[in-house]
């Protein structure tokens, strides 16, 4: 078997792509991250759901958002009765969004 060295991409970027995508919402560019579409509807509810509690209503917010937040949060997830499956995963959302 002869090697041909590597696959070359025959698609380029068009400029109306580049341009698409550069205005792409970084929330739905995180999402894309994941496969499953149930994961990606069960972090985007679990995102909005921190944002309302922690009073952020732009994304570009979240910039500010600190240790103590996360922790009320979650202190009010468990005050709701919540699951503790369900209280990991909505912090696994938020971890990932950070962690992106």
């Amino acid at each position: 078997m002869h090697d041909s060295g590597p696959m070359i991409n025959t698609v380029s970027l068009t400029v109306e792509r580049f341009i698409e995508l550069a205005a792409m919402p970084a929330e739905r560019d995180w999402l894309n991250n994941f496969a499953s579409g149930q994961t990606r509807r069960a972090y985007h509810g679990d995102l909005a759901d921190f944002m309302y509690y922690a009073g952020v209503s732009h994304p570009e917010q979240l910039r500010q958002v600190v240790r103590a937040h996360v922790l009320a949060w979650c202190g009010a997830l468990l005050a709701r009765g919540l699951a503790p499956s369900t209280i990991r995963r909505k912090l696994a959302a938020l971890s990932s969004l950070f962690g992106a």
